[in-house]
């Protein structure tokens, strides 16, 4: 009896086989999520790296840390931007804190642009002649932005990352600390220059009042504040400089739109020191590093903290340059005793916290 050799597959076999390998595929995809997510996540710390970097260099340039927001192309006989100098020239911009950071990471040619009083900061809009950011001063910078955050994000002036700003005072917090909610002449009391010094936060505002309309000179306070090394009492490895924050802003603007800050609260297992009064704003979810990410769209002191799409943590850069990841939901004296160069000096209600290990790194 003749027997007939079999070639090729039955179409059962073929559809099998099929589906072994559409198998696969799914079980490999799933399989490169967290892969690719942790490639990502290693990218947003090395660029939180070299902002550290740049800020040490700034520091070692400057002999201070950048402020929150500065006055580039500087010229006391000029006035200080303000809506009746928009738009136009010849005047003295405010900068944040990554423009002032753009000479350091390799970004010279745009930095030179914003140092210009030649180039306006704000143009006419040619639809409705209302003031508007001129286009050569803002563009996507991959470095301040984290491949992580949404992809509606990686075009235009976009940042991810947000320095310590430390305190932000509220109008309703409790006297004396409340005065400081405006920003204006010294009044009696605890008013808006005594929060801009070297115990409170990393970036202060060093952007002075003018005292006339028609030039920056005199202004208030007479001598700007800034933050140095020497300010720094608590350990340049325990103080936050710069993170992540899903809500951030655009990169030129200063402010709450680069920043991140604490405010005045505590919780009930760290109550306030001596003499400090207690705190009418309670703690809340979204204040916490990492609060409430899915959900919060708008920017708010109480969201202007750490957050990131990473998976249990943010990603930070200390004043000494390391990078770490700073946990989810950590209590907020130790958020507030992180952001403070010397915590037993600054505002912070809880301000004899110690910090220990285990406190915010896993």
């Amino acid at each position: 009896m003749l027997r007939h050799s079999r070639s090729g597959f039955t179409l059962v076999e073929l559809l099998v086989v099929i589906a072994i390998i559409g198998i696969l595929m799914g079980l490999l995809l799933v399989a490169l999520g967290p892969v690719r997510e942790r490639a990502r996540q290693m990218q947003c710390m090395n660029n939180l790296r070299q902002l550290g970097m740049a800020t040490i260099e700034f520091n070692s340039a400057k002999k201070r840390f950048p402020g929150v927001q500065e006055i580039v192309a500087r010229d006391a006989g000029l006035p200080l931007e303000h809506p009746a100098t928009l738009p136009g020239g010849n005047i003295n911009k405010i900068a944040s804190w990554e423009v002032l950071l753009l000479d350091y990471v390799e970004q010279r040619p745009l930095f030179d642009r914003w140092d210009d009083q030649s180039v306006p900061k704000w143009v006419p809009d040619p639809l409705t002649g209302q003031p508007v950011l001129n286009g050569d001063l803002a563009h996507y910078i991959p470095i301040y932005n984290c491949p992580s955050h949404l992809s509606s994000r990686t075009y235009g002036p976009f940042t991810a990352y947000v320095a310590n700003a430390g305190y932000y005072a509220q109008a309703s917090d409790p006297a004396p600390y409340n005065q400081a909610s405006s920003k204006g002449p010294s009044t009696a009391g605890y008013d808006y220059w005594d929060s801009q010094d070297g115990t409170n936060g990393m970036f202060v505002d060093r952007v002075p009042i003018p005292r006339t309309a028609g030039s920056l000179t005199p202004h208030d306070p007479a001598r700007v504040p800034e933050v140095t090394y020497t300010d720094v009492k608590d350990g340049l490895s325990n103080t936050l400089l710069i993170s992540e924050n899903l809500v951030a802003g655009q990169w030129w603007q200063p402010g709450l739109e680069s920043t991140f800050v604490w405010l005045y609260a505590t919780e009930a297992s760290c109550p306030p020191s001596s003499g400090k009064p207690a705190p009418t704003q309670p703690v809340t979810a979204v204040m916490r590093i990492n609060g409430q990410r899915n959900t919060v769209t708008a920017l708010t002191p109480q969201s202007a903290r750490p957050s990131a799409r990473h998976l249990g943590g943010v990603n930070a850069v200390f004043a000494d340059g390391h990078t770490s990841v700073v946990r989810d939901g950590v209590d907020y004296h130790v958020y507030q005793q992180l952001m403070t160069p010397n915590g037993a000096k600054s505002a912070m209600p809880c301000s004899g916290y110690v910090l220990k290990g285990g406190d915010f790194e896993y």
